[in-house]
């Protein structure tokens, strides 16, 4: 269940809320049960899986005519190519959203995103940092909007929430790290193993906690029994509850080669745990160093072992970052502000004044 998926389907069930009509199509296999119920009362539609290409535009293209569909909006790659083609052959208006920063994985890539980013009527990235990229890339600025992630905040973990979670959990005394990915790249779990390693002798008593599955897992659970980390680190797989194992957390750590804006950061960071991030594209638009949480360098296995470490030496310290991150989010990132900002986007690409 990724942070994009999850996303989509909170704001498409708002708007469906809200009395817009709104619909979201997939391409190829159904989305997974819990992220369709999330979206309700919005609908989730399948597009032919096979042949891919053109059975994909002529079925978009004949729900757009025939249901009179004003405006497509794709999401991340696939989407904004279907969605830009079919919406230049139905005469449609066409938005086209880009959250992350990821390298291509072909050579064609970049020729695609520059056509549809031509074709589009504005071009939607969720943090300023997917917007530079976009922009070196040959992206139109005039045609560039940010909207950050919203989140429904909820209330801040509490002590009596915190020791439920751990008993759950199993954990006994010591100090807790949670860091929630799925295990693939760009993430990087490794650099929050190895940091876990070095925190053990200071530490003892120290759980890392590992919340997601991919392929990395493998070479996870090596370095994990090469480092002697069987007691210390966890790997718990996928969970619908998240908030179950950050309420267990003395500190969120988030390390990461490359990121767009991590929706795994922002619910830490609502749920009030003091954040550790590593310096990944946007994950610093949310923690600012030193005021809303601790950042260290991509990779830095001694910057991350040392940000961590801070936080569990200085637990007021922590304290005050943490509140000032949740109040950051609760003012700038609730779905009200997320709605109203999508509104004026698609009034904008469809010409409403």
């Amino acid at each position: 269940m990724g942070g994009a998926e999850k996303q989509l389907s909170n704001v498409a069930r708002r708007e469906a809320k809200a009395g817009w009509r709104v619909q979201i199509l997939v391409l190829g296999d159904q989305w997974d049960e819990t992220l369709v119920r999330m979206a309700e009362p919005c609908s989730v539609t399948t597009l032919p899986k096979r042949p891919r290409g053109l059975a994909r535009i002529r079925a978009l293209v004949e729900k757009l005519e025939t249901e009179d569909w004003p405006l497509v909006a794709g999401q991340l790659f696939s989407g904004n190519l279907y969605a830009v083609a079919a919406a230049t052959r139905t005469g449609r208006k066409a938005l086209v959203f880009e959250g992350g920063l990821e390298p291509w994985k072909r050579w064609y890539h970049l020729t695609a995103c520059r056509w549809y980013w031509r074709r589009a009527e504005l071009i939607e990235v969720n943090s300023r940092a997917v917007g530079g990229m976009v922009l070196a890339r040959g992206g139109p600025e005039p045609k560039l909007r940010i909207i950050y992630n919203g989140i429904e905040a909820g209330r801040p973990v509490m002590d009596d929430e915190r020791g439920e979670a751990r008993r759950k959990l199993g954990l006994t005394a010591g100090p807790v790290v949670v860091m929630v990915a799925n295990l693939r790249y760009p993430k990087d779990p490794r650099t929050t193993v190895e940091a876990t390693a070095r925190l053990k002798g200071t530490y003892p008593g120290i759980r890392t906690l590992l919340v997601g599955d991919g392929h990395l897992r493998p070479a996870i659970e090596d370095l994990v029994q090469e480092l002697g980390l069987g007691e210390e680190v966890r790997l718990l797989g996928r969970t619908d509850d998240v908030r179950g194992v950050l309420a267990a957390a003395d500190v969120f750590c988030h390390s990461s080669l490359s990121e767009g804006l991590p929706n795994a950061v922002i619910e830490a960071q609502a749920a009030g745990i003091p954040c550790v991030v590593s310096r990944a594209g946007g994950s610093t638009e949310l923690v600012t160093d030193d005021d809303r949480g601790l950042v260290f360098e991509i990779s830095d296995v001694e910057g991350c072992t040392a940000a961590i470490s801070r936080m569990l030496e200085h637990p007021r310290e922590a304290r005050r970052m943490a509140e000032n991150s949740r109040a950051w989010v609760v003012r700038e990132l609730s779905f009200e502000r997320n709605l109203e900002l999508h509104r004026r986007l698609y009034e904008e690409a469809l010409g409403i004044s």
